[in-house]
């Protein structure tokens, strides 16, 4: 072969080698070796898996190194339609017969006896409860029971109810009556209730017992 034909086809061999260098990873390296030229790849075997490794420089030389791999983690959504509102309701916490707790207005409360008599076709909650004004220089309004079912239908207690002066207590009874096909669950006390439909917030909770 002649040395015009030569120099051609070695020409064609280094430029095929470049291209593959450049474009496509390598084979047959590992991490820590000499590499030619910053930003090639290559893959290895380590332990049974292919890792990918990249020309870096590290100080004044060439070497392989394992790409890092990045793990995306997707957290769940929650989707709702246009339009509608989500409402998530924590679950009641009620309180204990004859314990004395201090209500939103500032009174302290104790529902000393809380009882359900049945009847014919109805049931009595018979409750009897202290109020007490513990706030210095201060003047609050009772407040009031009121029986509530779960599907938001209530039955308020109903009568007079004066202001209570610091030092003063008050210690009342009261029945409610309803029929039995309508299941109470929440009996609660609170100042402004007259009207829910629900307890409010800052309402004291007791459980209806079944």
């Amino acid at each position: 072969m002649s040395r015009h034909r030569v120099i051609p086809v070695v020409l064609a061999l280094l430029l095929a080698v470049s291209l593959l260098s450049v474009a496509g990873p390598v084979s047959a390296a590992s991490s820590g070796q000499k590499c030619k030229k910053a930003g090639l790849t290559a893959t290895s075997k380590s332990g049974g898996k292919t890792v990918r490794l990249t020309c870096n420089k590290v100080g004044k030389r060439l070497l392989w190194k394992v790409m890092p791999t990045t793990t995306t983690t997707i957290a769940p959504t929650t989707t709702t339609a246009p339009g509608t509102t989500t409402t998530t309701t924590a679950p009641a916490v009620f309180l204990n017969v004859g314990v004395t707790y201090t209500a939103a207005n500032g009174l302290t409360v104790v529902l000393n006896s809380f009882t359900r008599v049945e009847s014919s076709a109805s049931y009595r909650y018979a409750i009897n409860y202290t109020l007490t004004n513990n706030v210095a220089g201060s003047k609050i309004p009772q407040g009031a029971w009121k029986l509530y079912t779960a599907g938001g239908v209530g039955l308020p207690q109903y009568g007079g109810f004066s202001d209570l002066f610091t030092g003063s207590t008050e210690t009342r009874n009261y029945t409610f009556e309803e029929l039995k096909t309508v299941p109470f669950v929440t009996l609660a006390y609170h100042e402004n209730q007259f009207f829910s439909k629900t307890p409010p917030a800052g309402a004291l909770l007791f459980r209806v017992s079944s």
